[in-house]
């Protein structure tokens, strides 16, 4: 539910390309912590390494948005 919340959101605010993807990214890791705090299921390591991943790329798209990272060519 947050993570139909949070697209919404975006979705006024921000570009469609950008929206989606973080969005979808981020609705793996909502699912993660909300069967961790209603059922108390402990994330294995290979899931919590996957949900460090998503954060990290999420949080380059962000950066690359915002003009925080710039393009090299080599």
């Amino acid at each position: 539910m947050s993570g139909s919340f949070w697209y919404y959101v975006l979705l006024g605010e921000a570009d469609l390309s950008y929206a989606v993807p973080v969005t979808n990214s981020l609705a793996f890791i909502f699912t993660v912590l909300g069967d961790f705090l209603a059922e108390g299921k402990i994330p294995r390591r290979n899931v919590v390494v996957g949900m460090g991943l998503v954060a990290g790329g999420v949080t380059v798209m962000t950066k690359a948005s915002l003009g925080g990272v710039r393009e090299t060519s080599m």
